[in-house]
């Protein structure tokens, strides 16, 4: 693993005054500072994606529409938030992205599409949709909408991708039954990012479903019924040591893990309502962040670089040559360079210590 960078890069780094750089992908936390949370919510009468700090202030509305909007999901350089809606019809969901600010709304799908994921490297992003087909599979497509394609083909319902730190594998919820509601339980299974090698990590008769890697790819939080309720477990990335977090009689779900790898963002309806909790990774510290009479859902966390410098992300699908003709190794990692929020330079960084093209 190279960390060192060229001295081009160095002087570069240097000379400018570095400011705070935002980075993170849809429920694949790398290590860094936590930021805000995205979340759901019909505070408004109808469901919307807004923005929240880890503290409970400065809830903000990003969309606003008629329509259900929601499934927000953090883009690699914090520039874009993809989300889904059904403003092209009720109950016909595709794929929107928009700016962190709410403004620049596009449609990204066009055949139907929910639960977006971005990758790592922020080139592609994963999605659930039937395609019109009524079999509902999981989905990868270039993160401008272009190159839809289909990772699995089963009798099953696949639903809520969550592609890992490393970008090699995604994590879903499978359930035998192609439409909804499935004929059987979910279970949370992982796949390579390109469709094969698909296992069933929680091997359990009651529902596990959804889940959210650590930042540092060993673990994997999950929601499961297998205590009569929703409660958050936790589990090594394969399926071992599966552990329960929380306890109590109401339904906790959705977990979404904190890029430091410290907290947990969750929903609750402890309180009579869906609220966003945060808590240790460990379970302690259960706290309400959300504080309202309405329902409040499906929590991601933002991702904050380090204050300037460079950042090293692990790189999907590396390269396999380069143009300046090193076909070295190429287990590379994708680095990017920042300076007041701005991003400077990015590339791959392979073990000879040159970069790919």
């Amino acid at each position: 693993m190279c960390k060192a960078v060229p001295l081009s890069l160095c002087l570069l780094i240097a000379v400018v005054n570095f400011g705070l750089a935002d980075v993170s992908p849809g429920r694949a936390a790398f290590p860094g500072t936590n930021g805000k949370i995205v979340f759901n919510s019909d505070r408004d009468g109808d469901a919307e994606v807004y923005i929240i700090n880890a503290n409970g202030t400065g809830v903000t509305k990003l969309t606003d529409n008629s329509a259900y909007d929601g499934g927000g999901a953090w883009s690699p350089t914090n520039a874009k938030i993809a989300f889904y809606s059904d403003r092209g019809g009720v109950g016909n969901y595709d794929i929107y992205a928009m700016n962190v600010d709410g403004s620049g709304q596009v449609q990204l799908t066009s055949s139907g599409g929910a639960e977006p994921a971005w990758s790592p490297d922020g080139t592609k992003i994963a999605f659930v949709t039937n395609q019109g087909t009524g079999d509902t599979e999981i989905y990868k497509m270039n993160a401008d909408g272009t190159g839809v394609t289909r990772l699995n083909d089963d009798s099953a319902f696949n639903d809520d991708p969550a592609w890992s730190p490393d970008g090699t594998k995604i994590a879903y919820d499978y359930a035998l039954g192609e439409d909804w509601p499935p004929t059987g339980q979910f279970e949370v299974y992982v796949m390579n990012a390109d469709g094969t090698g698909q296992t069933n990590l929680t091997n359990n008769p009651a529902h596990d479903y959804h889940g959210s890697w650590s930042p540092d790819g060993t673990k994997i939080a999950f929601g499961s019924y297998r205590d009569g309720n929703g409660e958050i477990y936790v589990m090594n990335a394969n399926g071992t040591n599966q552990t329960r977090l929380t306890n109590n009689p109401a339904n906790d779900r959705e977990p979404a893990w904190s890029p430091d790898g410290t907290k947990i963002a969750f929903f609750s309806d402890r309180d009579n309502n869906n609220e966003i909790y945060v808590m240790n990774a460990d379970g302690s510290g259960q706290t309400n962040i959300s504080n309202d009479l309405f329902n409040d859902n499906k929590p991601e966390w933002q991702r904050l670089a380090p204050v300037g410098g460079i950042a090293e992300y692990p790189q999907i699908e590396p390269r396999a040559a380069a143009s300046n003709g090193d076909t070295g190794n190429r287990n590379a990692f994708a680095v990017v360079v920042f300076a007041a929020g701005v991003l400077l330079a990015a590339g791959a960084w392979c073990v000879r210590r040159r970069w790919l093209t």
